[in-house]
């Protein structure tokens, strides 16, 4: 590990893949067709965010549905032409753009379906995140159908959300706390309100746990002999074409001991805690460990520029790796030895998850959203947030003991993909699009029940 911010890129060994079984319903009965409904997508900023979309729809498709999506920005080498026609991915970014949005709605494509090359019209329309109610709102309008709104994270204070009391069918949270938190910071009916969380597939591009996690590339013991270079394929003692006869080997070289890696995320924010945790990196190193630190910021170059301020201050700079978002899968969690979630405000914490699942030990501020993830002590260790001295201390222990660390990191990855099976998530979801299918010719359930814009 070095102190640069070199890009990491993953594989898209997938990206010009049509998606499987794309025309094929498999749940429809003979002579029936398939439902189709359109998904509300923000900016792909990702091939990770990308696959994710595929695959639910893929899952929607196997349930009788026809998926299309619309979305704002595409990955960077996309041929949106093919995606379009191999994969029902639409880019509209004029629908994104407010003062655009009304000639866009009336150049919509929609028609007779796949076989006759424009998406076919939508009975069912769902916004995939909370920033998109308004666009689901105003096509929901245009098309006169039913909608859902996914809140996949705790909301800000003061956010409101532009709803239909006629055509919205309710809201989609990622997890209880989030259902919980909109009762009580919106006021919303927890009847229109349930909990499916469609953001992470444990199946897809998880590699089978290292184990321990910490001995990925074993430090050498004091007693560990090198390896003797003088046999092999280069025999000082036989003559070679070009070599002396007197040629002396060269003195083994002792290999060097790797240092532990210890890896956050965040978007550089406050609310994240990545201070903090660049103040407990220095307790680390003050104890005596060696250790290495990498933070993958979601935001742009400013935040990294404060935060790399800091690391100077904190004399870390050359401990310290920045890498992208884009690099989070798979290369990012390769390289780590114990995964940290500092944050200060409640989070869903999707990157938690996903170091759960690789099987790494992790510590994670004791907030909504995260310490549902973990049993301390069963599955990972929970520490006060706001407390530098505390994530500190959760480090160094589980630094300082490899046996301990292997154990939690196993129990975590056991857990979560107990808790997150992507197809049950799916049946629940087409449930709920066919009961609002079904009641698509009444008013929505906020009608009578809660006060929204119309």
């Amino acid at each position: 590990m070095t102190g640069s911010s070199e890009p990491l890129t993953p594989d898209p060994s997938r990206r010009d893949q049509p998606r499987p079984g794309r025309s094929v319903a498999t749940t429809v009965s003979p002579g029936t067709e398939p439902i189709p409904i359109l998904l509300l997508e923000g900016p792909l900023d990702s091939w990770m965010v990308l696959e994710q979309l595929r695959r639910l729809m893929d899952r929607l498709d196997r349930r009788g549905f026809e998926t299309w999506a619309f979305v704002s920005r595409l990955p960077a080498g996309i041929d949106p032409v093919a995606l379009e026609r191999e994969e029902a991915i639409l880019s509209r970014q004029a629908l994104s753009l407010p003062w655009l949005r009304p000639l866009a709605l009336r150049r919509l494509p929609w028609g007779p379906g796949i076989d006759g090359g424009d998406p076919p019209r939508p009975r069912l329309i769902h916004a995939l995140q909370r920033r998109l109610c308004g666009l689901a709102l105003d096509l929901a309008e245009h098309w006169g159908i039913p909608y859902y709104v996914s809140v996949p994270d705790f909301p800000p204070d003061q956010t409101r959300l532009r709803l239909s009391r006629r055509w919205c069918q309710g809201l989609i949270a990622s997890i209880p706390e989030v259902a919980e938190a909109l009762v009580e910071t919106m006021a919303i009916p927890a009847e229109v309100i349930v909990s499916i969380d469609l953001g992470m597939d444990p199946h897809h591009a998880v590699p089978p746990p290292m184990d321990p996690p910490l001995l990925k590339r074993p430090p050498v013991e004091d007693s560990q002999t090198a390896p003797d270079l003088s046999h092999g394929l280069l025999d000082p003692y036989e003559s070679h074409p070009g070599i002396p006869i007197d040629f002396e080997p060269p003195e083994p070289i002792e290999p060097a001991r790797r240092a532990l890696v210890v890896g956050t995320t965040g978007r550089g924010l406050p609310r994240d805690g990545l201070d903090l945790f660049l103040i407990a990196a220095r307790r680390v190193l003050d104890a005596g460990l060696d250790a290495e630190f990498v933070i993958s910021p979601w935001a742009g170059p400013l935040q990294e520029e404060e935060l790399l301020r800091r690391a100077e201050w904190l004399k870390l700079s050359d401990r310290l790796t920045f890498v992208g978002h884009e690099n989070l899968i798979p290369m990012f969690w390769n390289v780590l030895d114990l995964y940290c979630q500092p944050n200060r405000m409640p989070t869903v914490g999707r990157a938690l998850i996903r170091a759960r699942l690789e099987g790494l030990p992790v510590v994670a501020s004791d907030l909504p959203g995260l310490s549902r993830q973990i049993h301390h002590d069963q599955d990972g260790l929970l520490v006060p947030p706001r407390d530098a001295d505390a994530l500190a201390k959760a480090m160094i222990t589980l630094l300082s003991d490899p046996q301990r660390a292997a154990r939690l990191g196993r129990a975590a990855r056991a857990r979560a993909l107990a808790e997150h099976d992507p197809d049950q998530a799916a049946d629940r979801l087409a449930a709920h699009y066919r009961l609002a299918l079904e009641r698509e010719t009444q008013p929505g359930p906020f009608f009578q029940s809660y006060s929204l814009a119309t």
